[in-house]
């Protein structure tokens, strides 16, 4: 297990499972606490989010009020206004398989775009699917017919599919090892560039920052999470992880319910 080096100069934290129960409006109120005092403290406070910037939950820009923002699993890098430092879209191949592969098999089918969610299959039962948590159908356009939203607007960075069954993800792997394909929801996945992930944005944004990785704590609970905690000084797994992210971090704190930010952040000397 790594040690954190003296002074932690910033936090980076996932949302969904993190700092807010899933299905939740709010942030705990012991988190909210634990970031105002690292705050107070000069901590650079960094929300990483499989989320577009436009989906974030509303508490989350009015009250935890990040300086910057890791979005779309390190697809995007944004200020805390939502002006975006850093995009890596996917290549023309990526996109054209990704829509290939919803349409050959009739799956509801979205972009993520760097603030936005295009539909390009069966919108409305994307939206059932997957409006929650803050995501509403404001956030989600339809381009189900002409399926061109990427010329104007430039390649998506993300692509999801809502779909319960389980699919053979080693499969979909050997077919398209540039991309990484995971789970989320119990219904449905997503599919990014394998070049891209939480753990690369956060040292981009570090280095861009003038600070070390090693200066920052990262927490999350989600599979989406590992690279950002293994990129991270010291990575803390919420209690409530999935198997996969509690191996990869360096200490595992209590659950979401049980003040797992404050207990993590109080472990660490970021608060008192």
């Amino acid at each position: 297990i790594r040690t954190m080096i003296e002074g932690v100069k910033a936090v980076a934290f996932d949302i969904d499972g993190t700092l807010i129960p899933y299905g939740e409006p709010e942030v705990s109120a012991s988190a909210l606490a634990a970031i105002e005092q690292a705050r107070s403290r000069g901590v650079i406070i960094i929300i990483s989010s499989g989320r577009v910037f436009g989906t974030m939950h509303p508490d989350i820009g009015e009250r935890v009020r990040p300086d910057y923002y890791v979005t779309v699993n390190g697809g995007c890098i944004n200020r805390g206004d939502g002006n975006i430092l850093q995009c890596y879209p996917m290549s023309d191949s990526q996109r054209d398989w990704l829509i290939d592969f919803a349409l050959d098999n009739d799956y509801p089918f979205a972009f993520k775009f760097p603030n936005h969610y295009e539909t390009y299959n069966r919108h409305e039962d994307f939206c059932k699917a997957y409006c929650r948590g803050g995501i509403s159908r404001t956030n989600i356009g339809s381009s189900d017919e002409k399926r061109d939203y990427h010329l104007d607007h430039g390649n998506p960075l993300d692509g999801i599919i809502m779909h319960e069954a389980l699919l053979d993800l080693d499969a979909l792997k050997r077919q398209r090892e540039d991309l990484t394909f995971y789970r989320v929801m119990n219904s449905g996945y997503e599919m990014y560039p394998a070049s891209v992930n939480k753990g690369k944005s956060l040292k981009w944004l570090m280095a861009y920052l003038g600070l070390r990785i090693e200066e920052c704590l990262a927490i999350g609970d989600s599979d989406n999470d590992i690279d950002m905690l293994r990129a991270a000084g010291v990575g803390v797994a919420m209690g409530n992880s999935t198997p996969a992210a509690l191996q990869a971090a360096d200490y595992v704190t209590d659950d979401i319910t049980h003040d797992g930010i404050w207990k993590a952040l109080a472990r660490f000397g970021v608060i008192e």
